[in-house]
């Protein structure tokens, strides 16, 4: 007869469920985007890379100013993701944290509970930390108008958080040096929010003088917050 496993909190949320795989934490820790881009055009435009073995990661980050995901790249399951920010805005050099999670490998230990799905796959296992999310903002599109100007989003309970990072929309500032900046969602975790803050992620460098105009893309997107207190 068919059989399985549920778990629900005290509030009827599903938690735990032997077909759907949690995301555990697979990777933490802090890093200064200090390194110069591969173009090397603007000093200002520094960056992190973080690498990970993984099936399909996702990274979210704390910090003291707004972070960009610049890049993605996959090699087999080795996952790197570039982090972007801006030293002339908010940029304090301080180091961010990260919190990269994913599927978690079936580990062998004495004490707790594992879950598995009908093929074997680990869904649950009370060894990992998982992802939490508690809130989720709509970010307005077509804002805000300039590089130097950013948005708040509130509403949440005062707490500890971190925002998902990803390559949702961009937007292009042709700069009076002739340049071409590629701009994208630079997010910062408030403690009841987030901030959105364009961020630059590539330049190029284009014929003729720019006229320093901001053309943002016009779709609204959304921004994922979780819970890192106890992580």
């Amino acid at each position: 007869m068919p059989a399985g496993f549920q778990a629900f909190n005290s509030g009827g949320v599903l938690q735990i469920d032997e077909n759907y795989v949690n995301l555990g934490l697979i990777a933490t820790g802090q890093v200064t985007p200090s390194a110069a881009t591969p173009d090397g055009y603007i000093s200002a435009f520094r960056m992190a890379e973080l690498a990970v073995t993984g099936v399909a990661p996702i990274i979210a980050v704390r910090a003291n100013y707004a972070v960009a995901l610049g890049d993605v790249r996959q090699s087999g399951n080795t996952w790197t993701f570039r982090l972007c920010v801006n030293t002339t805005l908010d940029w304090d050099g301080t180091a961010l944290t990260y919190y990269i999670f994913d599927q978690v490998p079936a580990v062998a230990h004495g004490i707790g509970l594992q879950v598995f799905r009908g093929d074997g796959v680990c869904t649950f296992d009370s060894n990992y930390k998982y992802f939490n999310p508690v809130g989720v903002f709509m970010l307005a599109g077509g804002q805000p108008l300039t590089l130097t100007d950013y948005s708040d989003y509130t509403g949440l309970p005062m707490g500890t958080y971190a925002v998902v990072l990803s390559m949702e929309r961009m937007g292009t500032h042709y700069a009076v040096s002739e340049f071409a900046i590629t701009c994208g969602d630079g997010l910062r975790a408030l403690p009841n929010g987030v901030r959105m803050r364009w961020t630059q992620i590539n330049v190029n460098a284009v014929g003729g003088e720019g006229g320093n105009d901001l053309f943002v893309d016009q779709r609204p997107r959304q921004a994922v917050l979780i819970d890192v207190s106890n992580i």
